[in-house]
This record gives structure tokens, sequence and C-alpha cells, in this order.
């Protein structure tokens, strides 16, 4: 497998758990424990043995995509413009926020 191929499948399946939409069954954390264990094998699976420097890439370049649409969804929620991602997305009540420093007291907490 070519090492661009190898680091953007990497990076994709690193950023996923974070992003991953899914939640069934009586215990809704379950879904996305099991998604998260599958995908790190995979991701164990395609670690470079010997490209270090590719693997850093592979899992800053991961981390930042999943923030970073992490952060768009959030925004997408608290303007309630979230209905076109509904499966993906879970749709919130009118008025509620949902990004991680939406009270005051958050906001202290951030800063």
């Amino acid at each position: 497998m070519q090492p661009l191929v190898r680091r953007t499948l990497l990076a994709c399946l690193l950023a996923l758990p974070w992003l991953w939409p899914f939640t069934y069954g009586p215990v809704a954390a379950t879904l996305p424990y099991l998604a998260s264990a599958v995908l790190a094998a995979l991701a164990l699976a395609l670690w470079p043995a010997r490209d270090r420097a590719g693997a850093v890439a592979a899992v800053a370049g991961g981390w930042l995509a999943a923030a970073l649409l992490s952060s768009g969804v959030a925004l997408l929620q608290y303007f309630d413009l979230e209905a076109a991602l509904f499966p993906g997305s879970t749709s919130r009540s009118r008025g509620r926020r949902s990004a991680t420093c939406g009270s005051l007291t958050s906001w202290r907490r951030c800063w």
C-alpha cells in the first residue's frame, strides 16, 4: 500500500471514533465503544513500523480533522441548522446549547 494512502486511511481511522453518530440499544454508549475498538484494531494494523514522522503526521491530521468537523457540527447544532445532517447528528431542542463551551460556567473553565 502506498504511504500516502496508508497515512490518509490511518488519519480517517483515528478521526472516526470522535465523529461516530450512531447510538442504539439499551446502553447508548455500547455501539460507539465497539466501533472505537474495531477502528483502533484497524489503525494498529495500518500503523507504519518504520515511518515515525509519517505516523505522527497521520495522528496529528486525524485529530485535527476530528476537532474541526466536531466543532462544525457543534456550531450547526447551536444555530439549529443540523436538520440536513439528521441521521449523522443528533437533533437538539430549540434553544438548547450543545457546544462544549455553551454555558457561562463552561466558558470560565475553558479560559
